[in-house]
């Protein structure tokens, strides 16, 4: 509950690419039919067998859903067809980037939605911390550092990750976390900092998103980790 009108209307567009991975897509998208209302929409780019909307059961508003297939161009690939799709609409503000494979939290896009237009400003985009699907008391990934002098990505958290009752994972979701930047499971990012820093490159394997937000920060654009 606010005392005061938001700073500004946001608009969020959720691209999600994909590539055979239909029961784990099904699960996020049954995640996000209740709160498809908190966005402008969902967009789906499909990189792997076709006719994805006849194997996918979608609920809600069917105009909010969007599904374009393409040959396989990776994650980049897919992810900056998402982009393209999406700014097209005037009423999108932010891009909100998501892997197939995950699961959010009911709520996630009406509390992010808030964020953005009380606290975040357009030159700051979102990362989302990772938790582990198998043990859901394992933090993964609060995002990303880059060594220059190496030429290497660094993580925040050893690769196996420390539990949430820790006082390790504690401190670091109790604050607001500047990174270099997050993984695409969970990117959100303004319509301006598109319109200056342009799209990501077309690396098909890897280092897109490590490519992506050092560029935005370097413009800018900094990466910070969402507490909680």
């Amino acid at each position: 509950v606010c005392d005061r009108p938001p700073e500004r209307q946001v608009g969020i567009a959720v691209v999600v690419c994909t590539r055979d991975r239909d029961p784990q897509l099904q699960v996020l998208v049954d995640q996000i039919v209740p709160q498809i209302g908190d966005v402008e929409s969902c967009i789906i780019v499909n990189q792997g067998k076709v006719a994805l909307k006849n194997r996918l059961v979608l609920e809600g508003d069917q105009k909010k859903y969007r599904i374009f297939e393409q040959d396989n161009l990776g994650g980049a690939g897919g992810f900056t067809r998402g982009i393209m799709e999406a700014l097209k609409d005037q009423n999108v503000t932010h891009v909100l980037l998501m892997d197939d494979d995950v699961e959010v939290d009911a709520g996630l896009f009406c509390r992010l939605r808030s964020a953005l237009s009380y606290v975040v400003s357009p030159e700051t985009c979102l990362g989302g911390a990772m938790i582990d699907l198998d043990q859901r008391d394992r933090l993964l990934s609060i995002g990303h550092g880059f060594d220059p002098i190496k030429a290497m990505t660094t993580d925040f958290l050893p690769r196996k990750g420390v539990r949430l009752g820790e006082t390790e994972a504690r401190s670091f979701l109790e604050r607001p976390l500047d990174v270099d930047f997050c993984g695409w499971w969970f990117f959100c990012f303004s319509r301006q900092a598109v319109e200056v820093n342009g799209l990501p490159l077309p690396l098909f394997l890897r280092g897109d998103d490590a490519e992506y937000g050092l560029r935005l920060k370097r413009a800018g654009f900094p990466t910070v980790m969402w507490p909680g």
